[in-house]
């Protein structure tokens, strides 16, 4: 062999193990990045405290800790929830400092994660048109700085008797990973609150598009599932992250959905790369699956040259 040739050889590996590496490094740091997903602390409103400026567990300031003077609570435990054993109640009241002042819940806590969207159930009683407010920033330090990575103010309109579900997409304003986030729950959203505006909030929670934020209880343990190259020849890389370590079943199916081939094999929680071999496939459309031993499987595709 000519030492051009070897060098032609030596390079073509050092660059298919360089590809390799590079992959896996991305895929760890997804993988990284979706275990450490942060949820709202306390976002179900189920723990309070029986006395102290505390009420609200979980790092939450309320209304009436603030020494507004009001005459009737802004910020309450109630009962009537959508899950769970409670909810926060929050209404406009005749307060001292301001009459009358909205009823508010706030909560400033570090994180990690992306979140794809902000969710939370709520219903309202609706005073002179009156608005409630649900407010997020999220940031990132910068040198002892907060850099904005997203925010909005979500207003909540007209009365609503029973339990609604809202899902607000988050605006990011960069590609940074936010370290901190800020929330604020208000009974009103603007400068004149109508007396006895209510507004009633539970199951507050941060959704993220690879992974819940925790692994209990829940079945789409699998995220980032891709298949290369496009279009493959003689083998196709399937790469996917895995939450939980566990046994995970790869299917290949052919466009009438028949399988073609099944393995399953034990992987440890983190990025996986399940090589396949395509000598005995014949080209067109292909389509696979990964499945973990208890969650759903995820269907991707590929093109066989």
């Amino acid at each position: 062999m000519s030492l051009k040739r070897a060098l032609s050889y030596m390079t073509t590996d050092l660059l298919a193990g360089l590809r390799k590496v590079l992959l896996t490094t991305s895929l760890l740091s997804i993988c990284i990045a979706a275990v450490g997903q942060t949820q709202i602390p306390n976002g179900g409103f189920e723990n309070w405290n029986a006395t102290g400026i505390k009420a609200l567990a979980g790092g939450w300031v309320l209304s009436d800790e603030t020494g507004m003077g009001c005459k009737t609570h802004t910020s309450i435990r109630t009962t009537d929830k959508a899950a769970g054993n409670a909810a926060l109640l929050l209404q406009n009241a005749d307060c001292a400092f301001r009459n009358p002042h909205e009823g508010f819940a706030t909560i400033d806590f570090a994180m990690t994660g992306r979140p794809d969207s902000l969710k939370f159930m709520y219903k309202m009683e609706e005073v002179s048109m009156d608005t409630a407010s649900v407010i997020l920033f999220l940031w990132r330090d910068v040198n002892g700085t907060r850099e904005a990575v997203a925010d909005f103010i979500y207003p909540i309109k007209g009365s609503q008797s029973e339990y609604k579900q809202v899902s607000v997409t988050i605006p990011y304003v960069s590609n940074a990973m936010p370290d901190s986030a800020f929330i604020w729950i208000a009974s009103d959203g603007g400068r004149f609150p109508a007396m006895g505006n209510k507004l009633w909030v539970d199951e507050l929670q941060f959704v993220y598009g690879q992974f819940p934020a925790s692994v209990n209880n829940i079945t789409q343990l699998v995220g980032d599932v891709r298949a290369y190259p496009v279009p493959a020849l003689h083998q196709v890389s399937i790469s996917y992250c895995l939450a939980t370590k566990g046994n995970v079943a790869i299917r290949i199916y052919d466009v009438n959905g028949k399988i073609l081939m099944e393995t399953i094999s034990e992987e440890l929680a983190g990025p996986v790369i399940s090589n396949v071999e395509l000598k005995d496939f014949t080209q067109g459309l292909y389509f696979f699956s990964v499945q973990p031993q208890r969650g759903e499987k995820v269907i991707g595709q590929f093109v066989k040259q």
